[in-house]
């Protein structure tokens, strides 16, 4: 799940890259402006996806401990 979340991730971020990068053109912002403004919009995004991954992880490693315990109670 993880994976295939990543794989979304990645597959929307390079479709908005082009998307930003004609953005900025419209702009009239420079070539070194304008890949010093993706780069730190990609920060942005791959801090907020490793978040994101990271709170999903932890909640299932919290669900499956859980129901590993309530199971040993079961028995």
């Amino acid at each position: 799940m993880v994976v295939s979340f990543s794989i979304l991730a990645t597959t929307i971020s390079s479709v908005k890259l082009k998307t930003q990068s004609e953005f900025l053109d419209a702009q009239g912002i420079s070539a070194g402006q304008k890949i010093d403004e993706i780069h730190r919009i990609n920060i942005v995004k791959m801090v907020s996806i490793y978040y994101i991954v990271t709170v999903i992880t932890v909640m299932a490693i919290t669900v499956m401990t859980s129901t590993i315990i309530f199971c040993k109670e079961l028995l």
